[in-house]
């Protein structure tokens, strides 16, 4: 599956919920709601995950919720990227100029 699937699945899923939760927000409302609620994810993944918990001598990593919660950053990545415009050819294009950035910098002294 391609990255444009996904955002058109996401733009999709994103109309239903605005049409069916009657959500009446600018933009820039919405967009505050999604990064926090995105920021929310990471933390429940973070959670899940457990790895930062060195205190805890018998946390049980359970794969399936650390998936769970990876996909609905997913989910708030791709909605997120939709409300600001960005297509698949954008988000690639940025990453593949980024990536040979972080290329250089890794091989140099950065």
């Amino acid at each position: 599956m391609e990255l444009a699937e996904l955002l058109d699945m996401q733009n999709e899923l994103d109309k239903i919920i605005m049409k069916n939760k009657d959500v009446n927000l600018t933009n820039a409302e919405l967009l505050h709601c999604k990064v926090i609620a995105m920021l929310t994810e990471i933390g429940e993944f973070s959670n899940e995950h457990g790895g930062f918990k060195y205190w805890k001598k018998n946390h049980v990593r359970d794969n399936e919720k650390v998936l769970e919660e990876w996909v609905d950053i997913l989910f708030f990545y791709l909605s997120i990227s939709n409300l600001l415009g960005y297509s698949s050819d954008d988000i690639i294009g940025k990453y593949l100029e980024k990536l040979r950035i972080n290329l250089s910098r890794a091989k140099g002294s950065y």
